[in-house]
């Protein structure tokens, strides 16, 4: 991982949908510490299961070389 990125924290802002059973979600994100800035952005999907138990996977873009995917379970209540 880039310099800067260990044990950093993020926020987001999503503008999110729903078609079906998937919400799609998109938005810019920001870096909270180890050098706060804007970063390019964060898009994703999750897929419902049962009820509130969702897949998920999304990404999030820090600059043009360093991207981040996560999957795994959401919880939505």
């Amino acid at each position: 991982m880039g310099k800067g990125h260990h044990h950093a924290a993020y926020s987001y802002l999503q503008y999110e949908f729903a078609i079906r059973k998937s919400r799609i979600y998109i938005g810019p994100a920001y870096r909270l510490n180890n050098n706060p800035s804007l970063l390019v952005g964060r898009m994703g999907i999750d897929y419902q299961i049962y009820k509130p138990l969702y897949t998920t996977l999304s990404l999030l873009q820090v600059n043009n070389k360093l991207n981040y995917v996560h999957v795994g379970l959401k919880l939505v209540f």
